[in-house]
């Protein structure tokens, strides 16, 4: 049944030129900042990344979208002295989710850092954080 229904969604998205620019459109369900943690498989929410051990920090965010593919750019602002960096990247979600991962380490200088992730252009989220 599912199928029939999304078939025939996507018929009236290409016989519909209008309705296919609000059909198309992505949102962000959930989103969330934290630490990664590759050996356990966790993913824990802070606002705090600690450089000792080198861990993994980034984030991740549940997407509604019809696109097999979704395009997002990541700018990431630091510190005073700490040049700004730009990501743009195309990526197939799974399960919907689509994520992003940092490694700290001690060339990353303390401070307040912000990141602004902006989907398909449209939808933006930021996350603030401080490396310690």
């Amino acid at each position: 049944m599912k199928t029939i229904q999304r078939l025939a969604a996507t018929a009236i998205v290409l016989l519909s030129p209008g309705l296919a620019l609000a059909e198309a459109r992505t949102s962000i369900v959930a989103s969330d900042f934290g630490v990664f943690d590759d050996a356990k498989g966790t993913f824990t929410p802070t606002r705090t990344v600690l450089r000792a051990g080198k861990p993994e920090y980034g984030w991740m965010m549940l997407l509604d979208t019809p696109k097999r593919q979704v395009r997002y750019r990541e700018e990431l602002s630091g510190p005073d002295g700490v040049a700004p960096i730009v990501r743009e990247r195309t990526v197939t979600p799974d399960d919907g989710v689509i994520l992003n991962v940092w490694s700290a380490d001690k060339h990353h200088p303390a401070g307040r850092y912000v990141v602004r992730v902006l989907i398909e252009d449209q939808v933006e989220k930021t996350f603030v954080f401080v490396i310690q």
